[in-house]
């Protein structure tokens, strides 16, 4: 806290003294994703940087309070400390622990919300939100309440895309493509997978296997602007038998698939 309030001092750092909770905003949401890609590598180091990152915004933001006079860092710490005892007093006071649904209604009047939709940040990528929002109904009990159901649903979205589709209606087909990646995210959970991170592993695969096609085809002398569909799909086919080839190499040859 001290460094802050230096940085924001009469002779402190133009670009800190300049900033506001607003305008810090972007940066913390960057932040956290690099903490999470740090999490997802299991990179200790990087975690532990990041982490570090994080928590200078936090003292930042809450410095930005104090000069505003709305809280102070102490207030942050004193308030998440009754929140979480209140919360845990079948630990910490021995008291029977509430099911989650009591849960939820307890801290909709916590909050003065009126629906326990009600705190998912609609700044979430869609996926993320669709699982968190998914999550709390679950909390209360609304839920498929087996795999086979979940999967039906998915299968009974698939098809009425595909109706809409058929019909040619643009808005029709968006709201069912999204019911869709909805009753995806649903049994991803059932599965124990967040859509979110899977979505992001595929990106990442395509990605790699797009830039190693990249290379294949230039080593033939073949430029990505000029290339046919054949020789993209060729060298594709190419790059996802040797990475099958190298997992095969690593499990010990097919035999050990």
């Amino acid at each position: 806290m001290t460094l802050i309030r230096r940085l924001r001092g009469p002779e402190g750092c133009p670009w800190d003294r300049a900033q506001t909770s607003r305008s810090l905003a972007p940066f913390l949401l960057e932040e956290a994703y690099e903490l999470v890609d740090a999490i997802t590598h299991e990179d200790d180091q990087s975690i532990r940087e990041e982490l570090g990152d994080i928590l200078l915004h936090i003292v930042f933001q809450a410095e930005l309070a104090r000069e505003r006079g709305a809280f102070c860092l102490d207030d942050v710490i004193a308030q998440i400390v009754a929140k979480i005892s209140a919360r845990h007093a079948h630990l910490l006071d021995g008291q029977e622990p509430e099911p989650a649904a009591t849960w939820e209604t307890r801290k909709l009047r916590e909050q003065g919300r009126t629906s326990i939709m009600e705190g998912v940040p609609r700044s979430l990528p869609a996926l993320l939100r669709a699982w968190r929002c998914q999550q709390r109904a679950a909390e209360v009990g609304f839920d498929w309440p087996t795999a086979a159901a979940r999967w039906a649903k998915v299968l009974e979205e698939l098809r009425e895309l595909e109706e809409a589709v058929e019909r040619d209606d643009l808005d029709e087909t968006a709201a069912e493509l999204g019911d869709l990646l909805f009753a995806l995210v649903a049994y991803g959970r059932h599965l124990n997978l967040v859509a979110e991170e899977a979505l992001h592993g595929a990106v990442t695969r395509f990605s790699g296997r797009f830039a190693k096609m990249e290379g294949l085809l230039a080593e033939r002398g073949t430029r990505l602007s000029v290339a046919r569909l054949s020789d993209m799909e060729e060298a594709w086919k190419e790059v996802k038998d040797r990475e099958r080839s190298a997992v095969e190499d690593c499990r010990g040859g097919p035999s050990a698939q």
